[in-house]
């Protein structure tokens, strides 16, 4: 039970950073100058209003697409501008959902790792010779080395 409320707790650090990296990236994001445009500062408000980076993707999707259609010649850097902070979040996003699924496994505790179920096998060990003693020598010697 304590293993499972550890990878639990670990989990949500990490994705608690993921977002924490999404607050960054949003502060920066206002240090960028690209002109004093009306478009820009919707971009802004849109990436700082964003509460996570899947809503950020969201609305910076349609910003640039109406950035695509615009055809006057300021479209051109906001449309840039949309299209980094576009892929940023997706990263963010994508990484925060991955990592936290994927660092709990590669987590150690002790001088073991968790245990996956598919990968433990049991054999028959219904004599007492020779087989169930060497299936049961790595626990002795996990119990030595610990």
């Amino acid at each position: 039970m304590g293993r499972i409320l550890l990878a639990a707790t670990f989990t949500t650090i990490v994705t608690l950073a993921f977002l924490n990296l999404w607050n960054l990236i949003c502060f920066a994001a206002l240090f960028i100058d690209g002109g004093k445009s009306r478009r820009r500062y919707a971009a802004l408000v849109t990436i700082w209003n964003s509460k996570s980076p899947w809503g950020a993707v969201a609305e910076l999707v349609q910003y640039t697409w109406s950035c695509a259609r615009s055809h006057n010649g300021e479209g051109k850097a906001d449309f840039l501008f949309s299209i980094t902070f576009s892929i940023l979040a997706f990263c963010v996003f994508a990484s925060s959902v991955a990592m936290g699924i994927v660092t709990p496994s590669l987590m150690h505790i002790g001088s073991v790792a968790p245990v996956r179920p598919s990968a433990v096998f049991w054999p028959d060990m219904s004599n007492d010779g020779l087989d169930a003693f060497s299936a049961r020598a790595p626990a002795f010697l996990r119990a030595l080395g610990a």
